[in-house]
């Protein structure tokens, strides 16, 4: 004996699982034709450039430290690098917050 309120959460039950099971392919199906392709090439082309002033500093006698930390900073990270005679270095996107804690 099925009550109409045991058909109802059935058929809500399903729905919802059909919906979930769509929504999961429809979004990895958009991943995998558009987004990972530009992804890939963003990171190529970063690793590339990486690559080069890495083979550029192993190659010159004058090793320069500022273009390695410029393309390693458009990794993504933020890089601040203090010199001996105190001179700051700022790489890759501005800080929001420029207090730094120094520890000894």
């Amino acid at each position: 004996m099925k009550t109409l309120y045991r058909k109802f959460i059935i058929a809500t039950l399903l729905i919802l699982g059909i919906s979930i099971v769509i929504a999961f392919i429809l979004a990895n199906w958009v991943y995998m034709t558009s987004t990972r392709e530009r992804i890939d090439s963003q990171n190529v082309k970063v690793a590339e450039e990486v690559a080069s002033s890495l083979e550029q500093m192993h190659s010159t006698s004058h090793i320069s430290f500022t273009g390695y930390l410029d393309s390693i900073s458009k990794l993504g990270y933020q890089l601040y690098v203090l010199s001996d005679s105190g001179e700051e270095f700022f790489f890759g996107e501005p800080f929001s917050k420029k207090t730094f804690l120094m520890t000894l």
